[in-house]
């Protein structure tokens, strides 16, 4: 949908359709939180319990929220908007959402959980997969790939170094 600013008084004005505003819930005795994502307005009602009207006042836009169909995936967050609602965003971290940090549609940090002391191979490799940055190979199998005899006697490999190095 696209709208056109109107001229009220000193101000101008974005005039909405009386069905898009029922079909999220606005009417005229509701407050509306605006706030600037980068280079975007984003209007949110203030509508339900405190608790909750914080989380959604404060979830970014749909265009930088997570794709369709991963509900704990990355937020998407402009450093204005982090700037201005820190400690949401930190509570949403403690609470083990990843939340990417943008500058001028760049990811320039992430802010999520603390990671354990030790993570193994496999476990980043996991994370790295579901956070869908690599895809994750076949399993070997090892009658695709038979074991090969040994070449040459035990300790030729070493004499040969050896050799090539010489009196290091």
């Amino acid at each position: 949908m696209v709208k056109r600013l109107t001229r009220t008084g000193n101000s101008w004005a974005l005039i909405l359709e009386r069905t898009l505003l029922e079909r999220v819930g606005i009417d005229a005795a509701t407050p509306l939180e605006i706030t600037v994502d980068e280079d975007r307005i984003v209007v949110t009602a203030l509508v339900g319990r405190a608790d909750t009207n914080r989380a959604r006042v404060h979830e970014p836009h749909a265009r930088y929220a997570a794709p369709a169909g991963s509900p704990g995936g990355p937020i998407r967050v402009g450093l204005r908007e982090l700037k201005a609602h820190l400690a949401d965003y930190v509570r949403r971290a403690r609470r083990g959402r990843s939340v990417l940090v943008t500058s001028r549609r760049d990811v320039v940090a992430e802010l999520g959980p603390p990671r354990p002391a030790t993570v193994s191979v496999d476990e980043a490799l996991l994370a790295l997969a579901r956070r869908g940055l690599l895809t994750l190979g076949e399993e070997n199998r090892r009658d695709l790939y038979p074991a090969m005899p040994p070449v040459g006697k035990p300790g030729l490999a070493r004499r040969l170094l050896d050799d090539t190095r010489g009196d290091r």
